[in-house]
């Protein structure tokens, strides 16, 4: 029998479109189902094309216009579900922003003043013919599961916009680098993980047989060090309150 992780299910490849047919960026998003309502958690410099610390363009120098997200979808002829790219604008007719930020993008500063959340909620309106409902579900608050420095995780993406079976992710492993709840302000911990460009907005798994999703990843700490960050599922729950308000 053929199975596929519901994880594997909920994580989309994304392209980034600031114009045109050519791609200014490859990354990872996770369907994530609440209240019936369906969103894409991914990260702000995903959705901004902008370096999140200091706010700067990235290198292509181009701000993003749409996402073109490549949602599940059902093929009859396929072990699993197939494939359809949906495109879905990240601005309003009037030029807003559609995405959903933290109202405090930066940390304290108990914490690295270097640093400013870099996650974002985008709800979802282009999903016609495609598998929503197989998100991950998120309805109530669930206690977050404790995991010590040192734990094995997974980051579920796709890096360089490569992936397993057709159009379904990779998971690569690390391990838990800080103390999760010693950080001051709650909001991230680190992870020790060679990834690569493809991989922000990725979910990051631990397979302990609590509540699995620690938070989405976003990137490497500074410079070549391999050292990531992953903003905890805290901050998913903090930006669906503003969705619902």
């Amino acid at each position: 029998m053929f199975s596929v992780d519901p994880f594997s299910t909920a994580t989309l490849r994304l392209e980034a479109f600031a114009g045109g047919e050519k791609s200014c960026g490859v990354a990872t998003g996770l369907l994530i189902n609440a209240q019936n309502k369906p969103f894409l958690a991914t990260n702000w410099h995903v959705v901004t094309g902008r370096h999140p610390d200091t706010e700067e363009l990235n290198d292509i120098g181009a701000t993003p216009e749409r996402l073109r997200i490549f949602h599940r979808a059902v093929e009859h002829g396929s072990l699993h579900l197939g494939v359809r790219p949906m495109d879905e604008s990240l601005f309003t007719a009037d030029n807003r922003p559609r995405w959903i930020e933290p109202h405090k993008r930066r940390l304290s500063e108990r914490e690295d003043p270097k640093l400013a959340i870099d996650l974002v909620l985008l709800p979802l309106v282009e999903t016609a013919g495609c598998v929503t409902e197989l998100g991950f579900g998120i309805n109530h608050y669930t206690p977050e599961a404790y995991v010590e420095p040192g734990s094995p995780i997974s980051i579920v993406g796709y890096p360089m916009g490569y992936f397993g079976f057709p159009n379904y992710p990779i998971w690569k492993t690390g391990h838990v680098a800080s103390d999760i709840h010693g950080h001051p302000d709650q909001k991230h911990f680190l992870v020790d993980a060679t990834t690569r460009d493809g991989m922000s907005g990725s979910p990051v798994i631990a397979k302990n047989g609590l509540n699995p999703l620690l938070g989405i990843y976003s990137g490497r700490l500074h410079g070549d060090v391999e050292i990531g960050i992953v903003w905890r599922i805290a901050v998913l729950y903090e930006l669906l309150q503003q969705a619902f308000k």
